[in-house]
């Protein structure tokens, strides 16, 4: 394997983390959503609805990463995960790249997201 910073630009760098992140947000909007209903709030419509606008501006951001994925010949591979890093495979065109992510950077990451999703940091 090449190293990946050496060939990969970071636009598909970006484009093959927002693939490895953006699925997992949606998987834990869909959670809290199912959550919140269950929980007896007196209003469940407005955290709903904050979950409801993360969700759809996730899904847009997705949609756009596959766009992306399609036109520059990206596919990503979810590898082994160990209980301390997960391994992903970074394939552009005939170029595979293998790059390790620490479990607990994937969430703290998945958990910095998600506060610019919902809103908490208007920087998206």
């Amino acid at each position: 394997m090449r190293a990946v910073n050496k060939l990969m630009s970071a636009e598909d760098i970006k484009h093959f983390e927002d693939m490895i992140y953006l699925p997992m947000l949606l998987t834990i909007l869909d959670r809290d959503a199912k959550l919140v209903e269950e929980i007896p709030f007196k209003f469940k419509t407005p955290y709903l609805n904050v979950i409801k606008r993360a969700d759809e501006r996730i899904h847009k951001q997705l949609e756009n990463t596959h766009i992306y994925f399609k036109e520059h010949q990206l596919q990503l591979i979810k590898g082994a995960n160990d209980g301390t890093f997960t391994t992903y495979i970074f394939i552009e065109g005939a170029n595979e790249y293998e790059r390790r992510y620490m479990n607990y950077r994937l969430r703290n990451r998945s958990e910095e997201l998600l506060s610019l999703y919902l809103g908490a940091d208007r920087s998206i």
